[in-house]
């Protein structure tokens, strides 16, 4: 289960942090107001995937530099942590799964 996500100049998302409670959560919102850069960032923190063309589309423009995302999840009662960021060209800047 995904217990929280932070995502820092992620896509639309400037300074977000979602915490996630039990049963199904459902995303509303108007379009571009970052519903699917949620999902961007899921995918991303976990797989290092997305549905942008480009990693460099995942930097917020206008942010201070790198995109950073951070997830906390929870499977068979043990909690992992993975965090993923990028430098503002797009590239790789760092990547970590702790338990």
């Amino acid at each position: 289960m995904i217990e929280d996500i932070e995502m820092n100049d992620f896509i639309s998302h400037r300074d977000t942090r979602l915490e996630f409670g039990k049963g199904i959560t459902v995303f509303v919102g108007h379009n571009g107001s970052g519903k699917s850069s949620v999902i961007d960032a899921i995918t991303y923190a976990l797989f290092g995937e997305h549905t942008r063309k480009a990693n460099r589309n995942l930097v917020r423009r206008g942010g201070l530099g790198q995109a950073l995302v951070r997830m906390r999840f929870t499977i068979n009662s043990k909690e992992f942590q993975a965090t993923r960021s990028l430098a503002p060209s797009g590239s790789a800047a760092f990547s970590q799964l702790e338990l």
